[in-house]
């Protein structure tokens, strides 16, 4: 009964913080293409909606998390985050070239390489157990964590760092320079936290870390933040 009264509670916080930091980066999304339809809006949307979609699955079914269905969710959830950063990075790319026209057949090759990336790190073989002897918490592998965060630094942290670079030597001086900065802050941001977040799901001896990134994991609505209002500036 303890356990059960438990669950419900940390249900109701998951639920309540999970859906409400979803809902809020869904009404970034919907304002940017409110404000502008272009390859500059509909990227940080994308990215904005899968974020938001792979932050609000698990709090969904979290009180069917004994179901093995939700093992399938949580999966999913994965990929759609994942996923999120190539946006990101097409964000990135489409900004250093100012490029407003229509999807090149660069970036839809792009996509498609990154999700069957994606899919098939998250194939490896027991690389996240799931059941009740994890309390039915998902735990990622080493093995896992390594090479997901490996074909993560190659096909999404070393293209935006490139990109970042470019646009930090094309930028000219003045108010948009300071502006823009705010954006670049929240870039690396959002690509660097796949790190913390996997280590968090990895090294789950270490409580300290554990309780600390439970705790600072509600700030990154800064990142969305900075991100959304730097956007808006660039399409105004």
């Amino acid at each position: 009964m303890l356990f059960q009264n438990e669950l419900v509670v940390r249900g109701l916080l998951v639920l309540t913080v999970q859906l409400l930091l979803g809902g809020s980066v869904l009404f970034f999304a919907y304002n940017l293409l409110k404000k502008a339809k272009n390859k500059l809006t509909i990227t940080s949307s994308a990215f904005f909606i899968c974020w938001a979609g792979g932050y609000m699955l698990p709090a969904i079914f979290f009180f069917v998390q004994i179901n093995p269905f939700s093992f399938v969710i949580y999966n999913l959830a994965i990929f759609i985050i994942n996923l999120a950063h190539a946006f990101l990075v097409l964000f990135a790319y489409n900004l250093s070239k100012r490029n407003n026209d229509r999807f090149s057949k660069i970036e839809a090759l792009y996509l498609v390489v990154y999700g069957i990336l994606a899919i098939l790190v998250l194939l490896i073989p027991f690389g996240i157990s799931y059941s009740l002897e994890t309390n039915w918490v998902p735990i990622f592998s080493w093995l896992f964590s390594i090479v997901m965060l490996s074909v993560y630094t190659i096909i999404a942290l070393l293209p935006m760092l490139y990109y970042i670079i470019r646009l930090k030597k094309a930028i000219y001086e003045g108010i948009v320079k300071k502006k823009l900065n705010y954006l670049f802050v929240g870039l690396i941001w959002m690509i660097l936290i796949q790190y913390p977040v996997a280590l968090y799901n990895t090294w789950i001896d270490n409580q300290i870390y554990r309780a600390f990134w439970s705790v600072f994991t509600y700030f990154n609505i800064i990142a969305f933040v900075l991100i959304f209002f730097g956007t808006r500036k660039e399409v105004e």
